[in-house]
């Protein structure tokens, strides 16, 4: 294939790479993708709900400071999304001054361990310890009886001469509960006199009943307040007064407000175990746990505001203040409207701005609000406007902003705050399940895989494009495939036909050819730093040389030159050959003519006699000539091309196509040139294609660009 370089000037030659995309789709895609930073090994969201700055533990988002000059939220570069469940914003957002109303069931225990029958106090730190009995005491002997002052008058108590071993603390030694309650009931007429309230007692029954009246009358409060009795022993039984007090909200004749809850004082675990039966999950329990701070927290009470989203308190029993200060504020938080009727967050930093809005609202026991949104909010690296709009209620809309700084060093594990997967995958997949190397010609059935982590996504969209260097911008086909799935992996047939003769967009055949490539890309829609790409090549072809070689065919020729003018000086014959077989000698032989095949130039007869350099090439060619005397003094000059259509009819031995360049030795005006030496400079361009070798076999070309400066001799001859 190499041809001889005996005489030749063989010149370096430089690689240009030129990649053409299609232009209407492909170059915007690349040019995306070339201008993505690396995407991190984690990708992370972000659960926004503490303040910078913040006491350690606070759990809520403080909108009014963060508004009103705060510091932006500092978070890793690679945290590229806010949660949908990842808002939470205290309550100071969205409070209101005036009260709402709400029907209050109350209910307290009036088991035998909420009374106090024995007392030690110790000699030394002066405490006083309750205990409703002396059993586990290790002395159970007396100093006598005492008297205790409680809100219910005088109780008689034994004094203790030990409390070594007492376990049996007193839920409510100073029977504070009913007075608490009365307490809170004025509380109620006064703040909000549209609000019912009902109270019950309980021990194995409820006891001194009052279903829910309306604390607009005198006589309704009290009424009510009359029922909070401290006068039954028994066991502790959550199931009858819990039915109770549901009972009564659940009835339309009873309750006169939307808003129902219960209020349960108790100081111990249940004898009953079916207490949930009839439990009506929305209403929330605000549950008071009177506790000996030696006593653990009681579970089964915790449970009920859990299930129900109330909250739960433990207080000393002996803290009156500290019952009354706990049931005022469950009391404030109850009729407080504080859930906002809606919330809508936007990141006015992306374009355009992108907007999420909450679909659930759920009050925490501290008063603040957490929100489920309808999609992820993006993050872009840097800087980011989060603008928060709060519907308070109907006549009240109030405006926050905060600023979330995503710059930081990459998180490489999920914390309490961040959580943080692997980046999206995406894949094309043959009929056996398999990745191909490369795909193969013809149409072939693939599946699209994409893999997103940490998505709740229900669907995904993933563009597939066809692409081709060797052909021009317009060339290449786009389908699209939309796939649904769940758990973040998504699946779609794609077929891909790698030897289509023509292109046709959405027509779900990916179209493309033998020697490109396709690449498939999915962006997610509410996370634009969140992507994946996927490229597949086509059948894997050998790359051959675009020149192989170029060679002048004689140091100097001996011939004339045709009278008059020339147009063009230079002529191409293609299926050049040299044989030098002979000492001495060489024979040039050739094919058809290329280029500026008409005219004058076809009367010069053999090029043998004309000044020529012979060169090797895989594809078309474009030149561009210039012929200087020895002195550097211009004699003429050339351009021109062979296209691709002549080229294919030219004969061929193997992969490329030999071709004899013919100089004629004319100056621009048309006169000979004389005897003597001469310079050639010639940049010759070659095109991009594919070929087929002597056994048929495909190979692709890549285009180059090759100069080189050369010298001949020539003797004019005579007629």
């Amino acid at each position: 294939m190499n041809l001889p370089c005996k005489q030749g000037l063989a010149m370096p030659h430089r690689v240009s790479a030129r990649f053409l995309a299609r232009a209407s789709i492909t170059a915007a895609l690349l040019a995306a993708l070339a201008g993505m930073p690396a995407q991190a090994q984690k990708l992370c969201s972000i659960t926004v709900k503490t303040t910078p700055g913040a006491t350690a533990g606070d759990a809520c988002l403080d909108l009014v400071s963060l508004t009103n000059g705060g510091p932006p939220l500092q978070t890793a570069g690679n945290v590229t999304r806010i949660n949908r469940t990842g808002l939470t914003f205290c309550k100071n957002a969205f409070q209101i001054q005036t009260a709402a109303e709400a029907d209050v069931a109350f209910i307290f225990d009036n088991s035998g361990s909420m009374f106090a029958q024995a007392i030690y106090i110790d000699s030394v730190t002066h405490d006083t310890s309750f205990y409703y009995n002396s059993q586990g005491c290790r002395d159970r002997t007396s100093k006598g009886p005492t008297t205790l002052q409680t809100a219910n008058g005088p109780l008689l108590c034994y004094l203790l001469n030990s409390n070594a071993g007492c376990t049996s603390y007193s839920g409510d030694p100073y029977e504070a509960r009913a007075e608490v309650i009365r307490t809170a009931i004025d509380y109620m007429a006064q703040t909000s006199p549209t609000s019912t309230a009902g109270v019950t007692g309980f021990a194995r029954d409820p006891m001194h009943a009052r279903s829910n009246l309306q604390l607009n009358l005198a006589a309704n409060i009290k009424e009510v307040k009359d029922s909070a009795i401290i006068d039954s022993i028994g066991a502790t039984y959550y199931g009858p007064p819990l039915t109770l007090a549901t009972g009564w909200l659940n009835n339309p004749a009873i309750a006169k407000t939307s808003k129902q809850a219960i209020v349960f004082i108790s100081d111990g675990a249940p004898t009953d175990n079916n207490y949930t039966r009839d439990l009506d999950l929305t209403i929330p329990i605000y549950s008071i746990y009177l506790g000996h701070s030696a006593t653990p927290d009681t579970a089964r009470l915790k449970e009920l505001s859990d299930l129900t989203h109330g909250t739960f308190s433990r207080v000393d029993p002996t803290n009156i203040a500290g019952i009354n200060l706990l049931m005022k504020n469950i009391i404030s938080s109850i009729l407080q409207s504080t859930l906002p009727a809606s919330i809508q967050v936007t990141n006015t930093s992306l374009a355009p701005p992108q907007v999420s809005h909450s679909t659930t609202l759920t009050q925490n026991p501290d008063g603040s609000v957490s929100l489920a949104l309808d999609s992820i909010i993006g993050l872009k690296l840097g800087n980011n406007d989060i603008q928060v709009k709060i519907n308070v209620n109907a006549s009240t809309v109030r405006d926050y902003s905060f600023k979330i700084q995503a710059d930081g060093p990459e998180a490489t594990a999920s914390t309490s705050e961040l959580t943080c997967y692997d980046p999206p995958a995406l894949t094309l997949v043959n009929a056996q399940g398999k990745a191909d190397t490369a795909y193969p010609a013809g149409s072939n059935a693939y599946q699209v895989k994409l893999t997103v982590p940490g998505t709740d996504l229900g669907k995904a969209t993933v563009t597939s494009v066809s692409l081709d260097s060797t052909k021009g911008p317009a060339w290449g086909d786009s389908e699209t495939t939309v796939m649904t799935g769940t758990g973040g992996t998504f699946q779609g047939p794609l077929t891909l036909n790698g030897s289509a003769t023509s292109i046709t967009d959405n027509n779900g055949t990916l179209e493309g050819d033998a020697i490109g490539k396709v690449i498939l890309s999915w962006v997610h829609p509410r996370d634009p730093r969140q992507t994946a790409t996927y490229a597949l090549p086509g059948a894997r072809i050998p790359v051959i040389p675009p020149f192989i070689e170029v060679e002048r065919v004689r140091d100097v020729t001996r011939g004339e030159a045709s009278g008059g003018t020339i147009q063009d000086p230079v002529v191409i014959y293609g299926g050049a050959g040299l044989d030098y077989s002979k000492p001495d000698s060489l024979r040039l032989t050739y094919g058809g003519c290329l280029s500026n095949c008409a005219g004058e130039a076809i009367r010069l007869g053999d090029p043998s006699q004309i000044p020529g350099f012979v060169f090797k090439t895989a594809s078309p060619f474009s030149y561009t000539v210039k012929l200087f005397d020895h002195l550097g003094n211009f004699v003429n000059e050339a351009q021109g091309a062979v296209d691709a259509a002549k080229w294919q009819a030219m004969p061929r031995k193997g992969d490329s196509v030999a071709v004899v360049m013919s100089v004629l030795p004319v100056a621009k005006n048309g006169a000979k040139v004389g005897s003597g030496v001469y310079l050639l400079r010639a940049v010759i361009n070659s095109q991009p294609s594919s070929t087929h070798d002597a056994k048929g076999n495909l190979k692709t070309v890549a285009g180059d660009s090759r100069s080189f400066l050369n010298r001949f001799g020539y003797i004019r001859g005579r007629r």
